[in-house]
């Protein structure tokens, strides 16, 4: 998406893609297992990794399939989450467009 910008020289993409490169939440969920000052307190930063990988997964469910990230708004998906596991606080959809997935395609 960013090399796509015609109006940013390579000097402002680079700078824009190290800027954003510890947001994206493969960088966060890379540091919380282990690779980072996440992984130090196991049983704490345990959880905070759980809960990157479910926002990651719904990250790539909603890249991969065109799903509308407002799903994620919704009380049936919540309720989904939050049987499968109710201490997972699932990122809002502004999160996800307004974030995420910019940095991820940055």
């Amino acid at each position: 998406m960013l090399n796509d910008c015609d109006y940013a020289d390579s000097i402002i993409k680079e700078k824009i893609a190290k800027a954003t490169e510890g947001r994206t939440l493969h960088m966060r969920l890379k540091e919380a297992e282990g690779d980072g000052p996440l992984g130090k307190n196991l049983k704490v930063e345990g959880k905070k990794a759980h809960g990157l990988k479910v926002n990651q997964s719904v990250l790539n469910l909603i890249c991969s399939t065109g799903m509308p990230p407002t799903i994620v708004n919704t009380k049936e998906w919540q309720d989904l989450i939050s049987m499968l596991d109710n201490s997972i606080c699932v990122y809002s959809s502004s999160s996800f467009t307004d974030i995420y997935i910019l940095v991820e395609a940055a």
